[in-house]
């Protein structure tokens, strides 16, 4: 196997904080909905992807989740799980 088969420590923190987030999304879906849950977990991956201009963080995680939401509700006629705050 090549030297640089493996990930380094940080790219080994990336992989381990992004798998974690997705346990997170999975066991948090269905009590506060996923619009608010998508919507933290793109600000997260952003931010451990290096990220850190707050508006396109704020910009992307709510236009992403709420956008898909909308995309999934309107257009392909799939509901979401909704959450306490009715989206």
């Amino acid at each position: 196997m090549p030297k640089d088969f493996y990930p380094s420590r940080s790219g080994f923190f990336r992989i381990t904080a992004v798998v974690m987030a997705l346990i997170l999304v999975i066991s948090l879906m269905r009590p506060l909905g996923f619009s608010l849950v998508m919507a933290g977990f793109y600000l997260i991956l952003m931010l451990i992807l290096g990220q850190r201009n707050p508006i396109v963080l704020i910009a992307v995680s709510l236009g992403g989740s709420f956008g898909i939401r909308y995309l999934f509700a309107n257009y392909l006629s799939i509901p979401l799980p909704a959450g306490p705050l009715g989206f």
